[in-house]
This record gives structure tokens, C-alpha cells and sequence, in this order.
């Protein structure tokens, strides 16, 4: 399986101060993220993924999860 992007609507820097959350309105497109810095478990439908310093990951369309932090960081 191939993936491309073919259209990028917009980049920037993540960072909040918040400890937990849940994605409430997901989206129709794809999220790409790079997490510079930091510690943060995402749950999801399948299940937990733990996402930390140098990872890349990404959210499907209409992804439901929620989000621990467990080191404060930021994702671009």
C-alpha cells in the first residue's frame, strides 16, 4: 500500500498545558504528527499508543481518541 499527500492545509507548532483530553469532533482528514519533545499516550479505538520524542504517527479521518500527558512537550 502507497500513501500520498496531496494536499497539506495547514502546519504548526502544538503545545497546551492541559493533562488530559478527548477528541470530541474528529475530523475528515488525516493528522500527521511529530512529536519533538515530551511524552503523551493517545488511546484509541484499537488500543493505547505511546507517543514520544522523534515519533511521527497518524490520525485517520473521523478518529475518535483521547490523550494523557505524561511529560509536558510539543508536536508540530
Amino acid at each position: 500500500m502507497t500513501n500520498h499527500i496531496l494536499k497539506i492545509l495547514s502546519i504548526y507548532t502544538y503545545v497546551t498545558d492541559k493533562t488530559n483530553w478527548t477528541n470530541t469532533m474528529p475530523k475528515d482528514i488525516n493528522i500527521i504528527s511529530y512529536q519533538i519533545d515530551g511524552r503523551y499516550d493517545h488511546t484509541f479505538n484499537f488500543g493505547k499508543l505511546e507517543v514520544k520524542k522523534d515519533h511521527v504517527f497518524n490520525i485517520a479521518p473521523n478518529e475518535h481518541y483521547s490523550v494523557k500527558k505524561i511529560k509536558k512537550g510539543s508536536s508540530i
